[in-house]
Formats: C-alpha cells, sequence, structure tokens
C-alpha cells in the first residue's frame, strides 16, 4: 500500500507540472521510463493496464512541438536519423521481421525522445534537472538492493529480476549510471545531497557486482580507471576507491573470484559460457557477411541464431551476442555499423570540445582571482586574446552541437 500511495503522489504531481511545461512533461516521462513504476509495486494490475509511458511521452512531443521549442539539426541529428532510417528498412525487410518489428518500434520511440532531450536540456539547470531524475529514477531501488544486501547477504549473488534484462545488462548499466552519482555528489553545493549521492553510488556498485557478471567487473574496473585518469585530484580519487574496495571486496566469497577467474583463461580452461561467447560473435559476423548492408533485421540475432549456428546447437537455441557492436554489425550490418561508431566518436568529441572550454574559463576565473600588481599591465593586453579563446570555443560547442544555448559570465569577457 505505501509503494502504491508514495507512486501515486509522484504520478499526481507529474501530471499537474506536465500541463506546464513541455520541460515538466520530459522529466515526468523520463521518471516512468527509468523507475518503472508499474513493476515496483506489488499490486500492478492497474499500472499496467494503462499505457502510461505511451501517453507522457506523446504529450512531451506534442507540448514541445506546441510550445515553439527551437529545434536543431546537424551532424549528431543527422546520425540519428540515419541509424533511424537504417533500423527501418532493416526490420521490415528482414526475413524474421515479425520478431523485429516490435523491438523497431521501441527503438523508434526512444529516438524520438532522444531528439526531444537534445533541443530541451539547452542549459546547466535542466541537465541537472535531468540528471537528478535518471539517478534517482534508476538508482533507488538498485542502491537499496546494494545498501541492503551488503549489510544482510554479503557476498551472496543477487537473483533480482530488472527492466534493464539479464545480469550482464544490469551490471554495466549500474556502472554506467555511477559516474551520474559521482558527479552530482562532486558538485553538489548542498552537504547533505553531497552524501546521499555517495551512498546512493556504493549501493549501486555493489547492486551491480553482485550480479556476479563478469562484463560487469570489466565495466567497474574500467569506470574506476577513467575516473582516476580524468580527476583533478588523483589522490583523493585512489582514496575513495579504496574505501569502496574496502567495504566491499571482503564480502565477496569464493565463488565470485572462480567465475573472475575465468575471464582470462586459457582455450582448455575455459568454461562453457566464456567459450560461447566466442562462438557467439564469429555466428555475428557469419550474419553480417552473409547481410553485408541490411544485416539479419532490428534486434533479429536471436531469431536468426539457430539459421547461422555452425556447432549445430552445442551452445543452445536462439542466443543472444553479448556484444553491441557486434550486435550492430549482425543485425545492421556494416552501414548500420559504421553510423553507431560515429556516434560514439562524435559523442568523444563532445566531451574534448566541453574540456577544453572548461579549460577557457578556468584561465579567465584564474586571472580575476589574481590580485593587480605590476604584471597587471601584461595581463590586461592579454586579456582581448583569451576572450577570444573563450568565444571561439563555445562558438565550436555550438557548431559541433554540444550544447544548444551557452551563457558566458560578462564578467569572464571584460
Amino acid at each position: 500500500m505505501l509503494r502504491i500511495i508514495f507512486v501515486s503522489l509522484i504520478i499526481a504531481a507529474g501530471v499537474a507540472a506536465s500541463f506546464g511545461s513541455s520541460f515538466h512533461a520530459l522529466l515526468f516521462y523520463l521518471w516512468i521510463a527509468y523507475f518503472r513504476p508499474e513493476t515496483w509495486v506489488w499490486d500492478a494490475s492497474f499500472l499496467q493496464s494503462l499505457p502510461l509511458s505511451f501517453i507522457v511521452g506523446a504529450w512531451a512531443v506534442v507540448t514541445t512541438v506546441v510550445q515553439g521549442t527551437k529545434s536543431r539539426f546537424d551532424l549528431r541529428v543527422l546520425l540519428l536519423v540515419l541509424i533511424l532510417a537504417i533500423s527501418t528498412v532493416s526490420a521490415f525487410a528482414s526475413s524474421y521481421s515479425s520478431y523485429a518489428v516490435p523491438y523497431w518500434q521501441d527503438f523508434a520511440k526512444v529516438i524520438v525522445m532522444t531528439y526531444v532531450i537534445s533541443i530541451q536540456v539547452t542549459d546547466e539547470r535542466r541537465f541537472r534537472l535531468m540528471l537528478y531524475v535518471i539517478a534517482l529514477s534508476l538508482g533507488f531501488e538498485a542502491a537499496k538492493q546494494g545498501l541492503a544486501q551488503l549489510a544482510l547477504n554479503p557476498g551472496a549473488k543477487n537473483f533480482n529480476p530488472t527492466w534493464l534484462g539479464d545480469e550482464n545488462l544490469t551490471a554495466v548499466g549500474m556502472f554506467m549510471l555511477t559516474p551520474f552519482l559521482v558527479v552530482l555528489g562532486l558538485t553538489s553545493k548542498v552537504k547533505w545531497q553531497t552524501w546521499m549521492w555517495r551512498v546512493l553510488a556504493v549501493g549501486v556498485i555493489y547492486r551491480g557486482i553482485s550480479t556476479y557478471s563478469r562484463g560487469g567487473f570489466l565495466a567497474c574496473g574500467a569506470v574506476a580507471l577513467f575516473y582516476i585518469w580524468r580527476t583533478p585530484n588523483r589522490v583523493r580519487s585512489l582514496l575513495a576507491i579504496a574505501l569502496v574496495a574496502m567495504m566491499i571486496v571482503p564480502a565477496l566469497p569464493d565463488a565470485y573470484w572462480n567465475r573472475m577467474d575465468t575471464i582470462d583463461a586459457k582455450e582448455e580452461d575455459r568454461d562453457a559460457s566464456s567459450e560461447g561467447r566466442v562462438h557467439f560473435w564469429r555466428v555475428a559476423v557469419l550474419m553480417a557477411n552473409a547481410n553485408p548492408i541490411l544485416g539479419v533485421g532490428h534486434n533479429a540475432y536471436n531469431a536468426a541464431y539457430d539459421r547461422y549456428d555452425v556447432s549445430r546447437g552445442q551452445y543452445g537455441e536462439n542466443r543472444s551476442v553479448h556484444s553491441s557492436w557486434l550486435g550492430m554489425l549482425s543485425e545492421l550490418g556494416y552501414p548500420g555499423l559504421m553510423v553507431f561508431i560515429m556516434s560514439i566518436a562524435m559523442a568523444f568529441l563532445a566531451c574534448w570540445r566541453t574540456r577544453r572550454l572548461a579549460a577557457a574559463f578556468s584561465i579567465q576565473r584564474d586571472d580575476l582571482a589574481r590580485p593587480r600588481d605590476h604584471d597587471g599591465a601584461r595581463r590586461h593586453r592579454e586579456g582581448p586574446a583569451r576572450t577570444s579563446l573563450i568565444r571561439e570555443r563555445g562558438a565550436d560547442l555550438r557548431r559541433g552541437g554540444c550544447i544548444t544555448e551557452l551563457e558566458i559570465p560578462r564578467r569572464c569577457l571584460d
């Protein structure tokens, strides 16, 4: 009953807010999409009978258009259009179209909402609000399970199902969420919020580890290494990682480490699971070579697996590819894989340009903080050059589509 009351209050608030603002309608949609209230309450019959996500998503799109939100079209949007076009043709032209089309419909909705996000989230305040909604919606239940299991049943595998998918997808999802929580904690100006994000991060990390997923274990290590590499204070970051490791590692039993040891095992020592992964990847290449332009159909690897399985069922039937890259290759062909790679490359480019702009702001801020002295005249002469640098990098971000609205503090340009 308490869960139903909690969800009902949020739905009521979301409906009320959605009538006044298309951005609030988007936030309401994101809560539904990431929290999945129909899977969280005990008696979900009423919520499951309502197409709540579709209704709110459609309302967010309609209000975005009606309220005159400024549209955008750049290379990133073009890549979204291309991947949607390729997946559309692939799904309907596939020999497995009856299997592929329902998944394509969900994918098309994701592309539309991705575009809506890109034109609605136009400043830091909106970006931060969006991160709040995503982080709390996806991380609330996950962190609760992780912290409870760490305290009450440490070391055991978490078998609770999630809407993200199997244990591998759940684990990777948790470690994709972790940087959001860490960043929100580092940038929060309120002390209790800082600690809230930190506690949630610990719970989410353990929720990912407790899946016993080898891919999740590698993702955890990659996130930790990248965090150390990118942080300006490596000593503090190492101490934070060491503290979290001291809480989690002693709780992990030998069964966990025995499973992780199979990651780099020799071919003759691999277990059936890890050996099967390599076979599934080979099958993906066979599918792509047989269907190089459109692949076997959007998300149709499972349906097509038995036809291309040269092992004649040694690793089971209707198996999954267990690789995003080879999944794109086998299901959307070589053009789909190229668009996917370009999208990833553009994301890295956006991050690089953002860091350049942040560095420019940092230089100007340091100059403003330094008192005037005998070098004041020199810095005054350098001021126009640095102002030009900031303007240039801000223009880079606009041209690259990293942001749609950038407000540079006037005091940094004077």
